[in-house]
């Protein structure tokens, strides 16, 4: 099934100038899901991302960069937390 709906993510995206507010993006809670164990976002840049732009929590999963593979539960139980808050 990963082979079917997973490609790759397009050059462009990596490349593309963000404009963010503080009226908009900065209003929205953000919450960050690291997977330590991530071969293709590395647990260093996921750390350089997220406290680069701060989140209210962090949360760890001891999966590669698809966690809704390997730990399906883990990972709904992590978003319906969130829900929560």
């Amino acid at each position: 099934m990963a082979k079917v709906i997973l490609s790759h993510e397009p050059l462009e995206s990596g490349h593309a100038k963000l404009r963010l507010t503080g009226e908009n993006y900065g209003q929205v809670p953000r919450y960050y899901i690291e997977c330590t164990e991530d071969r293709a976002v590395t647990p260093f840049i996921q750390r350089k991302m997220y406290e680069e732009t701060p989140c209210k929590k962090v949360y760890q999963m001891a999966t590669s960069h698809s966690p809704f593979f390997s730990k399906p539960i883990e990972l709904v139980d992590i978003f319906l937390e969130i829900a929560k808050d």
